[in-house]
C-alpha cells in the first residue's frame, strides 16, 4: 500500500519551504551560500554524505549523497538555489521575501521558481535518508547556484565530475507535477552595425544601420521558423532591443539590437551561428564600409528525451500512483541547468516539479500546497525504487 506523508510531515515540509523562501537569493549575486548552509544544516543527523561547494565568494551548491550498494548510474535530483529578482514590489499583494500562506496557495519570491521543486526534493530526500535504506544505486540530491544567469554552479558540478557516475537526472523545474521531457535552447545575441550617414533625403550616399540590423534580424527568424518539435512550440527569434538614429532627417550610421532566439533540439546552434556570420559577410559585402559584430551573451542548447525512454515510463508511473491520474508529457519554453549537464554527458533527463511555469519571474509568484506535498510524495517514492 502506498506510504502517505502525515500532517506532522506535511507540517514540517511546509516550514522547510517557508524558511528556504525567507531566505533571499536574488540572481544577480545570488548569494546562494546563504541557503546551501542552511541546507546543509538540515541534513546533518541524516547520515548521507554532505558537502557545500563554493565556487566564487558567497556563491555555492550544495550536494548531498546517499550511499547505495554501487556509486554507478546514480540518480541525481537537482534544483537551483536562486531566484530572479523581485521586480517592482508594488505589483506584489505579499512581501515577496517571505512566504505567505492564503487558503490553499503559499506565496513568495521562487514559490514555483523553484523553492518549492528544490524543497520538495530535499524533504523527501531526508525522509529516504533518515531511514536507513540502503538503494541499489546512489542518490544524490544537488542544489544548484546562478541557474537563472550563466549556470556557472550547474557548470562546477560537471567540472568536479560529479556526473560521471549518474545514470538520469530529475531537475525540479515548475511543472505543475507533469513531466516535461523537452526544453528550448536559448542563444541570446547582441549586435553593433556601424553603417554611414547621410542626409534623411540622399538616402543612397549613406549605409543605414538601422535598416541593415533590421534585415540581419528578419533573415535570422526566417533560417530557425520550420523547425518543429512535438512538445514544444515553434522557434522564435525576438528583437528585445534597438537603438540607433540622432534626428529624423539623418541616415543612422550606428545601431546596436538584441536578440532572444529560443529553438528546438532540431536546432544546431553551431550551425546558426555559423548562418549568421554567413549573413554578415553577405551584408557587408552588399555594403562596402559596413561594419557588423557581434556576441554571444548565452548559449542553452535545447534538450529532450524520449518518452519511452525507461525514466520518463517509471517517473509517470510513480506520479500516476501518488496522484492516481496519469501525468501529462509537455515540453518546457525555458532552459534549465539540463542544458549545462548535457553539453558533456548524454544522460536521461527530466523537469518534474510542483510549481507552475505561468508563475515564474511573475508579481505575486506561487504554488499550490496541494501539489508541493504530491511532489514529496512522488520524488519519495520514485527514489524507493532506485
Amino acid at each position: 500500500m502506498l506510504q502517505h506523508i502525515s500532517n506532522v510531515q506535511k507540517d514540517e515540509a511546509l516550514k522547510l519551504l517557508c524558511d528556504a523562501i525567507g531566505i533571499v537569493t536574488v540572481n544577480p549575486n545570488g548569494e546562494e551560500k546563504l541557503l546551501a548552509d542552511f541546507i546543509a544544516s538540515y541534513l546533518q543527523g541524516t547520515g548521507c554524505t554532505v558537502t557545500v561547494q563554493e565556487f566564487a565568494p558567497n556563491r555555492a551548491n550544495i550536494i548531498a549523497t546517499i550511499k547505495g550498494r554501487t556509486n554507478q548510474k546514480a540518480l541525481l535530483i537537482n534544483g537551483h538555489l536562486d531566484t530572479v529578482p523581485f521586480g517592482n514590489t508594488d505589483g506584489w499583494n505579499t512581501a515577496p521575501d517571505k512566504a505567505v500562506i492564503r487558503g490553499g496557495t503559499l506565496y513568495g519570491r521562487g514559490a514555483s521558481d523553484m523553492k518549492s521543486g528544490l524543497c520538495a526534493a530535499l524533504y523527501a530526500f531526508c525522509m529516504f535518508a533518515a531511514e536507513g535504506f540502503v538503494p541499489e544505486h546512489d542518490i544524490i540530491f544537488a542544489g544548484t547556484a546562478d541557474e537563472e544567469t550563466d549556470g556557472l554552479g550547474a557548470q562546477a558540478i560537471v567540472n568536479s565530475g560529479l556526473l560521471n557516475n549518474v545514470g538520469h537526472i530529475i531537475i525540479g523545474e515548475p511543472t505543475g507535477n507533469q513531466i516535461s521531457v523537452a526544453s528550448k535552447g536559448t542563444l541570446w545575441l547582441e549586435f553593433s552595425i556601424c553603417g554611414k550617414t547621410s542626409h534623411g533625403a540622399y538616402p543612397w550616399e549613406g549605409i543605414n544601420a538601422a535598416e541593415v540590423a533590421y534585415e540581419l534580424f528578419t533573415e535570422i527568424k526566417k533560417s530557425i521558423e520550420e523547425a518543429s518539435h512535438p512538445y514544444l512550440s515553434v522557434p522564435t527569434c525576438t528583437l528585445t532591443k534597438i537603438q540607433g538614429g540622432v534626428k529624423v532627417n539623418m541616415v543612422p550610421d550606428a545601431c546596436n539590437m538584441t536578440l532572444d532566439i529560443r529553438t528546438v533540439p532540431s536546432v544546431c546552434h553551431n550551425e546558426l551561428l555559423a548562418q549568421v556570420n554567413r549573413l554578415i559577410a553577405g551584408l557587408q559585402q552588399q555594403f562596402g564600409g559596413l561594419k557588423i559584430e557581434y556576441q554571444v551573451l548565452t548559449n542553452r542548447m535545447a534538450v529532450e528525451i524520449s518518452p519511452h525512454n525507461s525514466l520518463v515510463e517509471e517517473l509517470s508511473n510513480t506520479v500516476q500512483e501518488v496522484c492516481g491520474v496519469k501525468p501529462q508529457l509537455t515540453g518546457t519554453g525555458f532552459f534549465s541547468d539540463a542544458s549545462i549537464f548535457l553539453k558533456d554527458y548524454n544522460l536521461p533527463t527530466v523537469l518534474f516539479g510542483p510549481g507552475e511555469s505561468s508563475e515564474a519571474h511573475k508579481p505575486n509568484e506561487c504554488v499550490f500546497i496541494k501539489n508541493y506535498f504530491d511532489a514529496i510524495e512522488c520524488y519519495y517514492h520514485f527514489m524507493k525504487q532506485q
